[in-house]
Parts: structure tokens; sequence; C-alpha cells
């Protein structure tokens, strides 16, 4: 997955242990509704403006990341 995003022009995103759960019914879902996949583009797009925030306060220098 994360390749494609980058592919794409996006930064990678790393789904945390805790939302695993959340992860796999995105799947559930894609199966037992009709194949619609926005449950996981919804939880994707989370993940990507999180990172996108976090790449940008580093390039500021915002934080205290090295």
């Amino acid at each position: 997955m994360n390749l494609e995003l980058m592919k794409a022009g996006y930064l990678p995103v790393n789904i945390k242990y805790t939302d695993r759960n959340k992860y796999y019914s995105c799947f559930d879902s894609y199966y037992s509704n009709g194949h619609t996949a926005e449950p996981l583009i919804e939880l994707i797009t989370e993940y990507e403006e999180t990172a996108l925030l976090e790449h940008i306060a580093k390039i500021k220098g915002d934080g205290n990341n090295g």
C-alpha cells in the first residue's frame, strides 16, 4: 500500500497496532457491503493527514525530532 501511496506522491503511512481492528474491518466492509472502499479511504486519509502534518513540522523545525 505504501508503495502505491508514494507512487501517487503521498507519504507512506504506518497503521498503528491499536488501529488494527479498524483496518481489518475496512476489508470486511469491502467484501460485505458491495465492494465499497470508502472506510479504508477514510482511514488512510486520516493517517496521511497526520503524516503530512508531522512532515511539515519537521521541515519547519517545530518539533524536537532531531
